[in-house]
Order: structure tokens, then C-alpha cells, then sequence
């Protein structure tokens, strides 16, 4: 009853700490990383160096216009600051069994009514990779994946940048828009 519900909830509520905590720690250590790098990225918040040359970044400072929106999935903030894009949805993470897939519709809308032109997609922190870092995660099936089908259906890939997939929504979708 009661007793079990609240017992789920308590559970929830300490898994999603521990999640946030994980991404805390990753990019903590990520940032540390880089501050010893030999690779130097100019963005718009000034110049950063790295252990690996950037290009995903580069390609965001160099190719988007400032405050335009991209979406960068499934996690990776620093770019929105750094490359000073914005984020169209008001999430930072979006990961299955963390976000609801209420939240992963609500992300599609937000693609779809903003027309967001570009979306990064980490292929390296992504799907059965993110067992990695969290071992209890759980990719789900190919037919639960309801934003990569979209994306997908929305989106042409245009380059393979520092394990990112730079993705355009596609011409084929605004030609279908017109009369």
C-alpha cells in the first residue's frame, strides 16, 4: 500500500542523486582533465585547452550562430556555455529510466515547434556505453527510442566530429513544409 509506494519513491529519489552525482563526478573530472590539455579550442567564452582536439566545439563556435538553438544529446551543458548556443528544451540530461517519457515527448515538441536547425549527438556517451559510468543502466529497445526515430525521420547527418554526430534538420522536411 502506502508503506510500498512511499518505499518506491525513496528508492526513485536515491537513484536520481546518485545519477546526478555520477554526472557531477564525470564532469568534474572531464574539466580536470582538460586543464592539462595540449589542444587549444577558440569559443566564444575564450580559448580552452583540452587532451584532444575538439571539433564538435570548434564545429558549434565556428558554424552556428551565437544563441541559435541546438540541441546537444543525450548530456554534454558545457557546450551551450562555451559555444553560447541555447538549449531548447529545459533539460541538460535526458536519459531513458531518468527522464520520463513524458519529458523525451516533450523534448520532441520542443524540435519540432522551435525548428531547432542543429542537434549534436554524443555518440560516445550514449546507449550500452553508459553502462560505463553507470552500470545499472539499461538501454531500452529500439522501439522505446521515440527522440532517436524522430531525430532520424528530422535530421541528416552532415559530419562526425569528436565522437558527436552533427545532425541538420533536413531540407527534405522544410520542403515538405512548403505549398
Amino acid at each position: 500500500g502506502s508503506a510500498q509506494m512511499a518505499l518506491n519513491a525513496s528508492v526513485r529519489k536515491a537513484l536520481m542523486g546518485t545519477v546526478a552525482a555520477g554526472l557531477m563526478v564525470f564532469g568534474s573530472l572531464s574539466f580536470a582533465v582538460s586543464l592539462r590539455g595540449s589542444h587549444t579550442v577558440q569559443t566564444r567564452r575564450g580559448t580552452i585547452r583540452s587532451v584532444s582536439d575538439d571539433d564538435a566545439l570548434r564545429f558549434l563556435c565556428t558554424s552556428v550562430k551565437k544563441r541559435e538553438f541546438v540541441f546537444v544529446y543525450p548530456y554534454y551543458p558545457a557546450y551551450y556555455y562555451l559555444a553560447d548556443v541555447s538549449n531548447p528544451t529545459r533539460f541538460s540530461i535526458l536519459l531513458y529510466g531518468y527522464n520520463t517519457p513524458e519529458q523525451f515527448d516533450e523534448v520532441i515538441r520542443n524540435l519540432e515547434d522551435k525548428r531547432v536547425p542543429y542537434v549534436l549527438w554524443d555518440q560516445e556517451v550514449y546507449g550500452d556505453k553508459l553502462s560505463t559510468w553507470f552500470p545499472a543502466y539499461h538501454h531500452p529497445a529500439d522501439d522505446k527510442l521515440t527522440l532517436e526515430h524522430y531525430i532520424q525521420a528530422k535530421y541528416d547527418l552532415i559530419a562526425v566530429k569528436s565522437g558527436f554526430r552533427i545532425l541538420q534538420r533536413g531540407v527534405r522536411d522544410e520542403e515538405r513544409k512548403s505549398p
